[in-house]
């Protein structure tokens, strides 16, 4: 992937190819990061009662002390993900910061003209495809901002720099798990709308969604069968 710290060196020209590039990038981050919290959730249970029979057959086995790990691992993993991708922008980073000054009001005209390119013969699409960049980009940019200053994403961010990138004493609110599920949400919505304005094709958040916890269910499933026969 070409490096999106470039496009203000190179012009402007190349923000709307380096805006594509960096939402597909985080969809990607978010994706590692979704299949380590859905490992964590369907393990843990996914309403009252789901995994009691799990955490009954764990009782007292030597196999608990890996679960447990299992678990504060893919948790630790999900809080360092969100928080990572939501870094201030510096020399070295990618994160939702850089793609919200790829957004910013100074840049339209690049990715207006980006959509009228998409439909060269048919002037009717071309002028709704303007219109509809003209209308979405100021809106994903502010929801992009209201994101970053979130208090969903304060609380994860505190989360990591007190007891995951440092062993500190927590003096903040611990993220409910209301809170990475909204990050989750939110962060997949935007990059499919960023995918849209610079390449007029988004994706369906739901497929980050369903698709791993299909996937955690059947590892724990598998797993609570291995402990009810071995017994």
């Amino acid at each position: 992937m070409t490096d999106p710290r470039n496009s203000e060196k190179s012009g402007s020209a190349d923000v709307v190819t380096e805006s594509a590039q960096l939402a597909a990038a985080l969809e990607g981050e978010l994706a590692h990061a979704r299949a380590s919290w859905s490992v964590f959730m369907s393990g843990n249970g996914l309403k009252d009662g789901h995994r009691s029979s799990l955490r009954n057959l764990l009782d007292g086995r030597d196999e608990a002390v890996v679960f447990n790990h299992l678990m504060r691992a893919t948790a630790t993993m999900t809080v360092m993900s969100i928080a990572r991708l939501t870094d201030p922008y510096e020399t070295d980073r990618l994160t939702m910061s850089r793609l919200k000054s790829l957004l910013g009001k100074n840049f339209l005209e690049e990715f207006v003209r980006e959509a009228r390119s998409w439909f060269p013969d048919w002037k009717e699409k071309c002028d709704l495809e303007e219109r509809r960049t003209r209308t979405q980009l100021p809106l994903v940019h502010s929801r992009i901002c209201k994101f970053l200053d979130s208090q969903q994403i304060a609380r994860i961010r505190a989360l990591r720099d007190e007891a995951v990138a440092h062993r500190l004493r927590i003096s903040t609110i611990r993220p409910t798990f209301n809170d990475i599920g909204w990050a989750f949400d939110e962060a997949h919505s935007i990059c499919s709308a960023v995918s849209l304005l610079a390449r007029g094709t988004s994706w369906d958040p739901e497929d980050f969604i369903r698709l791993p916890l299909n996937s955690a269910d059947a590892f724990w499933d598998a797993f609570e069968r291995g402990l009810a026969e071995a017994d």
